[in-house]
């Protein structure tokens, strides 16, 4: 033992001056008992702590299970897995304590961490380590200690940075910058409405957001209505009218749960491209409490703005559209969509500074002479090109924030109208082009070659369990496309190990079926796969395997191949559509039990009395034996049925395994006195299940029924 920890310490020495960031001992890092998180849903962070103590860290499980699949599916620890735990935490919703006021923690973390971004690379680090030296796969929470948390700042911009634990070196680091890119397909935008139309008013202000984008801040401001600068604004008002949806308070706490995650590679990372002088607005004095709810969000985004290094122009924008959107969504009770409306009796508008770029007219578009926008040229273009439709008209830009602003194309348009017999003789050359098969061998290959997928719909899938590069018999396509003819449709759902769900008589006894990378953590996934050919024969861009390694890169958060897919996508590949869905089997269930079910009291007609002591004597008669033999799944023999008659009542007893159902352990078998397979369960645990079965029913006694793991215990009393 000595020898070793001497052998530790001599390898931390020869780093010489290389720059480390020590752990030190992780027992220091274990939960503290009296630290209480709620409930967590979706991909969610939780953070509390106070100063001079440290901070509280909880993941939900949704969390959890895709950070240790990324973990699993890294192989070794090295600067690749660090930055794809990192990167994968940065897109979780971070929800401060709601016991806790929201500015103050936000000075505590910029203190300590200094940056947002040296919080998750701490976490990523402590939860590598704990993997690698205590061979942990499962993120627990974790408890930083103060003076830990501002060793953490060694992260933000690391280069070559050793992480060591407990005496040994853990990995070297080198932190890459969060992606600035667009995510999603629109970046979000400000437009005056200069015309009245749906129910937009003249002078009102349009916050234009891709359609996901929009449903994703919605989910997310809903999520987190509670805190305590809602709390204090919403008790310290004088007036209070009751609203559709909430309160100003609740909208203060939306937007500011939303900014949380306006980052550089955050889960609403495009929220920090919008251009913040494209459209300036604040907040008017004539609804005094919504002008004072405006001005607390705009101080706490300012505070924020120092942790994620975001201007100060583009914080002040972001916290009037955020608080816009949550007035619109949380007090008014209207879902976030593609536009949002935010009155002009709301609102001012300001003119952008003197000699800021671009400078918007009044149109919101930039000045087509001072900052023209390029547009169709193939090279850095400021927007897409929508080409004119009328002689005189000038191109336009297709989407985003410049979305029909005037850009120059860097060619002259002249569009002339042609005659009937014009038009019909160009689409009989074009309809005998097409039939002719289409030009010579310089025409580019048929398909888009682009997945579609939606960035903001994760699965807990890491890309390297679709697509495995070191197996590629274990990619979860491999059978499907061993099946794929391109002039035939194509449907399969397979498992993680790519095997197909459907029984296939005719290849049981040639194929071996290869288990899943971790039963226990993707067996209860389908992968749902499919080829749609096009009409007519038309040439492949690439074929079935390539189609979906290119998916399973292109659908990934990042592109990294241990980070999580997109639930869905699909590639046009000229002769045909290739598709994937990952969905999860609801029939493959934990061995815990679910909730009871409980006959209606009239389900069964008039009966007699059931006596509770025969309900108790009789159930022991099932229960015999049930240590000896267990019940097994999809076979029949080894279910449980028992019957007796007592004043026309019939009382009977039943355990099987559910039709269908499977447990995530992959376990087959399971004893009906011991359902939760626990190592001492006593000697009634199956007669107690049917009493309680009866007990817990309040229905005159004829009982119900209880799923336990894929075991179903039923009592049933009825006239015999």
């Amino acid at each position: 033992m000595r020898l070793a920890a001497f052998l530790a310490l001599a390898s931390l020495a020869t780093l010489g001056s290389t720059d480390v960031l020590d752990l030190g001992d992780l027992k220091q890092y274990n939960a503290r008992t009296d630290v209480k998180a709620p409930t967590l849903s979706g991909n969610t962070i939780w953070l509390s702590g106070r100063d001079n103590e440290g901070y509280d860290v909880v993941l939900s499980p949704d969390t959890q299970a895709k950070a240790r699949g990324i973990l699993e599916g890294c192989g070794k620890a090295d600067n690749k897995c660090y930055n794809d735990v990192r990167n994968f935490l940065q897109t979780s919703h971070v929800e401060i304590d709601g016991q806790l006021e929201r500015r103050g923690f936000l000075q505590l973390l910029t203190k300590t961490f200094r940056k947002l971004g040296s919080v998750f690379g701490f976490i990523a680090a402590a939860m590598i380590a704990d993997w690698q030296l205590r061979h942990n796969t499962q993120p627990p929470p974790l408890f930083v200690p103060h003076n830990m948390a501002s060793s953490a700042s060694k992260l933000s911009g690391a280069t070559g940075l050793v992480i060591s634990a407990q005496g040994t070196p853990v990995v070297t680091v080198t932190q890459t910058a969060a992606p600035t890119s667009l995510q999603g397909t629109q970046t979000p935008s400000v437009t005056p409405v200069t015309e009245p139309h749906d129910n937009f008013a003249k002078g009102d202000i349009s916050v234009v957001l891709q359609s996901d984008f929009a449903r994703r801040v919605d989910e997310i401001m809903h999520r987190m209505t509670n805190c305590e600068d809602g709390y204090k604004f919403d008790k310290g008002s004088t007036r209070r009218r009751k609203r559709v949806a909430g309160s100003y308070g609740k909208a203060i706490c939306a937007a500011e749960a939303a900014a949380m995650m306006a980052q550089s590679g955050g889960a609403l990372n495009d929220f920090v491209l919008m251009n913040p002088t494209q459209l300036r607005f604040s907040y008017t004095d004539s609804v005094a409490a919504v002008a004072r709810a405006a001005n607390i969000v705009n101080e706490f985004i300012r505070e924020y703005a120092a942790l994620v290094d975001i201007s100060a122009e583009l914080a002040t924008q972001l916290s009037n559209v955020l608080f816009g959107l949550a007035l619109r969504t949380i007090v008014d009770g209207t879902t976030l969509g593609e536009n949002n409306r935010i009155p002009a009796s709301l609102i001012k508008v300001s003119a952008s500074p003197t000699g800021s770029h671009p400078s918007s007219t009044a149109t919101g578009c930039p000045d087509p002479e001072k900052n023209p926008l390029t547009c169709g040229t193939g090279e850095k273009d400021d927007c897409k090109m929508r080409a004119p439709k009328k002689p005189g008209d000038s191109p336009v830009c297709d989407a985003g924030e410049h979305k029909d602003c005037e850009c120059s194309a860097g060619v002259i348009w002249d569009i002339e109208t042609v005659s009937d017999a014009q038009q019909k003789a160009m689409l009989a050359i074009a309809a005998l082009h097409k039939k002719l098969g289409g030009g010579g061998k310089g025409d580019p290959k048929p398909g888009n070659n682009k997945p579609d997928c939606n960035p903001y719909d994760l699965s807990v899938i890491p890309s390297n369990v679709f697509r495995n590069p070191n197996a590629p018999e274990k990619n979860v396509y491999h059978h499907f496309c061993e099946k794929w003819y391109k002039e035939s449709k194509l449907e399969m759902t397979v498992d993680a190990a790519g095997n197909n769900k459907k029984p296939e008589p005719h290849l049981k006894s040639v194929i071996k079926r290869t288990p899943p990378p971790d039963p226990s953590n993707w067996s209860k996934y389908d992968f749902n796969l499919s080829f749609k050919p096009a009409e007519g024969k038309k040439e492949c861009a690439m074929d079935c395997k390539a189609a979906y390694a290119l998916m399973s890169t292109a659908c990934s958060n990042s592109g990294a191949m241990s980070v999580p897919m997109s639930k869905g996508g699909k590639l046009d590949v000229g002769c045909g559509v290739f598709d994937y869905s990952i969905s999860e089997d609801k029939n493959i269930v934990p061995l815990k039990a679910q909730d009871r079910h409980c006959f209606a009291p009239d389900e069964f007609g008039k009966h007699r009395d059931i006596h509770p002591g025969s309900v108790s004597s009789y159930s022991g008669w099932p229960c015999t034996g049930t240590a000896l033999k267990p019940v097994r799944r999809g076979d029949d023999s080894t279910f449980i049925k028992f019957k007796t008659t007592e004043d026309d009542v019939a009382y009977q007893y039943s355990v099987v395994w559910k039709q269908g159902c499977s447990l995530d352990s992959g376990v087959d078998a399971i004893y009906a006195s011991n359902p939760l397979a626990i190592k001492d369960p006593g000697h009634t645990a199956c007669q107690q299940t049917f009493i309680d079965n009866y007990k817990e029913c309040l229905n005159g006694g004829i009982g119900g029924n209880i799923q336990i793991g894929c075991l179903v215990y039923e009592f049933k009393a009825q006239p015999a």
